[in-house]
């Protein structure tokens, strides 16, 4: 059954209403700010957060700090998931260590990277370790799905190697 658009967007909106309902009555059972702050509270605060002087600042170094960490990943993903993707031994040898860094909690990681690196870097790295095991992946699977038929009839056709890979 084909949902239409307008109806998806109900679902949705229903969706949020039915989690602030929630949040209203779990907020309104405990009766302390502490355990559960009312939604309205909440809201109240973010706004004020907002309007304040060093907000643009704090969220800016927030979002470089975000960028800088998945610049990091994409380089390092990218460059291990085309090594990964032509050497069978170097997946053999990188693939243990992404799984590990996949299934380990990032909370854990984050108490780590607070004891290695200063404050600043923690997102860079938590950000860099949580991304880079997905993009190498993907970047192994996408070398290995390429059709062995296509890369040959391009060899027929004296194509560069960096058209094909383009």
């Amino acid at each position: 059954m084909k949902i239409s658009f307008i109806k998806r967007h109900y679902i949705g909106f229903a969706s949020v209403l039915t989690i602030l309902a929630a949040w209203k009555i779990l907020a309104l059972y405990f009766d302390s700010s502490f355990i559960v702050p009312h939604p309205e509270d909440t809201f109240l605060t973010v706004l004020k957060l907002i309007g304040s002087k060093d907000f643009l600042q704090v969220a800016g170094a927030t979002v470089m700090r975000g960028i800088f960490g998945f610049v990091i990943s994409a380089l390092l993903g990218i460059g291990f998931g085309i090594l990964a993707g032509i050497s069978p031994g170097f997946n053999a040898f990188i693939n243990p260590i992404l799984v590990t860094i996949r299934s380990t909690p990032v909370i854990s990681l984050i108490l780590l990277a607070l004891i290695w690196f200063s404050s600043g870097m923690v997102p860079v790295f938590i950000a860099m370790l949580t991304m880079f095991p997905f993009i190498c992946t993907n970047v192994v699977d996408g070398i290995r799905s390429v059709d062995k038929g296509l890369i040959e009839m391009a060899g027929f056709y004296n194509v560069g190697r960096r058209k094909i890979i383009t």
